[in-house]
């Protein structure tokens, strides 16, 4: 409530100053009718086409202040949490809006009740809101993370044409790469070249639009006149800057992961990884209707070994079987194996294991050297979680998609988790369609399974 409260009061005075200054207005109009030209274009794996991109001469804002850049994940879900919220009112844009109680949003009062909700402030126009100095809050300052090319402050003009703190220039198409982007990040959009130095538009941004990043390629935003807010594919065309208002003051970057390291020594290569891959390749053949060996990861999943020492079993997959489950080769395998504080990585990243019975095809496992019914070590948790957010970081995969083997139990025969069901292909039972053998799977044990749930929280938070 505190939050909202702010974002009221906020708004209001921000929207008051934004009425008296009516140039900022026509800025914003002239945006959203450039904006509503052309539906957003897709942005495919985390790049633009050639056609699309430009040169990036700059790193990511490293000649803007702060020294210090970081990123608040905690801040940023709360801006996009609060965005999203809005969209699910189904609220319709409304030219000059930054009113919570009565839903009304333009693109630049959208931006800033979200940050409000977040605990930042900012001014009330997408043109000043470009402007890394306008922002307050947080421990850090704003940076640009995909900044103008040739970024550098400019006097303003005084004929009135350019809007109060408009002090960037953006000389150039940039390169939109997604990588760079954090939810919560501020996408800017506007002309190719409005500086046109030597003329009066010089020292002029050109800012016409803002949107908010959310995550894989989307982005938030209040589009234009007439429009519902939505949630969409990021927009290229026109592509500014993005703006990074979320900083933790370079405090814990990396925090999570400064310490997260993975022994490749026991990882399978050379003749052993491509009979292991033939294998599995006929396995996906029977179980997916897929004639490949390749993973691609969309969950997470964490076993116990429920044996007292690292499996050496696993190592010898690629020859082996699955006794008493499955006559079928390969044998048992994980993508990683936890041993007390150690992770060894048993697969390259982009070939299938054979831990997640029907899911392997989709799924990233994780073996812990343990028992579900036994406490496993907070060490060996806290080691658990970092590879979660490291496997979500490298590979892609949501880091809400962190499921137990016992889910997936759950999934096949119980068909508790409609979500899972979608994605398990392979119906039978442990052991084939004849077999009776039905052993339950209970790993990591449910108590454990909340403890790592509990520390990637905690570091997420950090």
């Amino acid at each position: 409530m505190n939050a909202i409260k702010y974002s009221l009061a906020g708004c209001a005075f921000l929207a008051f100053l934004a009425i008296v200054t009516m140039a900022l207005f026509a800025t914003l109009t002239a945006g959203n009718q450039n904006n509503s030209a052309e539906p957003p274009p897709q942005v495919q794996n985390g790049q633009l086409d050639a056609a699309n991109s430009g040169n990036d001469d700059t790193n990511g804002g490293e000649n803007v202040p702060p020294s210090k850049q970081g990123y608040s994940d905690t801040c940023g879900n709360k801006i996009v949490a609060f965005a999203r919220e809005q969209v699910s009112r189904g609220l319709t844009y409304v030219w000059g809006g930054c009113n919570v109680a009565r839903g009304e949003f333009d693109c630049s009062g959208l931006v800033v009740a979200s940050c409000n909700a977040a605990g930042l402030s900012g001014p009330r126009s997408a043109d000043v809101q470009a402007n890394p100095k306008a922002w307050g809050g947080g421990s850090g300052g704003a940076y640009w993370v995909i900044g103008p090319i040739g970024i550098e402050p400019q006097p303003l003009i005084t004929n009135g044409r350019c809007p109060t703190g408009s002090d960037y220039r953006n000389l150039g198409p940039k390169k939109f790469d997604q990588n760079k982007l954090k939810p919560g990040d501020l996408l800017f959009y506007g002309d190719k070249d409005p500086t046109k130095d030597g003329t009066k538009y010089q020292g002029c941004n050109g800012i016409r639009h803002v949107a908010i990043y959310s995550g894989e390629g989307k982005m938030i935003q209040a589009p234009s006149s007439g429009r519902k807010l939505e949630e969409v594919g990021v927009r290229v065309s026109g592509f500014y800057g993005a703006l990074r208002v979320c900083n933790d003051g370079g405090g814990s970057p990396n925090s999570t992961l400064d310490d997260f390291k993975v022994d490749q020594t026991k990882m399978f290569s050379g003749a052993k990884l491509e009979q292991y891959k033939r294998k599995i390749t006929t396995l996906a053949k029977r179980r997916y209707n897929l004639n490949t060996w390749q993973l691609t990861p969309r969950w997470i999943v964490i076993h116990t070994t429920e044996t007292p020492g690292f499996p050496n079993s696993f190592l010898s997959a690629h020859t082996g079987i699955i006794k008493n489950e499955d006559p079928e080769p390969p044998g048992a395998v994980s993508n990683y194996v936890l041993d007390g504080e150690t992770v060894f990585q048993l697969l390259p990243d982009n070939v299938m294991s054979r831990s997640a019975f029907g899911m392997n095809n989709n799924t990233v496992n994780l073996e812990i050297v343990g028992y579900a019914a036994s406490t496993l070590p907070d060490k060996t948790v806290h080691k658990a979680a970092q590879w979660a957010l490291y496997i979500s970081k490298n590979l892609g995969v949501p880091i809400n998609n962190v499921i137990s083997h016992e889910q997936i139990n759950d999934a096949s025969y119980k068909r508790g988790r409609a979500d899972l069901v979608a994605d398990y292909t392979d119906k039978e039972p442990y052991g084939g369609p004849n077999s009776s053998f039905k052993k339950v799977r209970t790993d990591p044990g449910r108590a454990n399974m909340q403890r790592i749930l509990d520390e990637i929280n905690r570091l997420k938070g950090q």
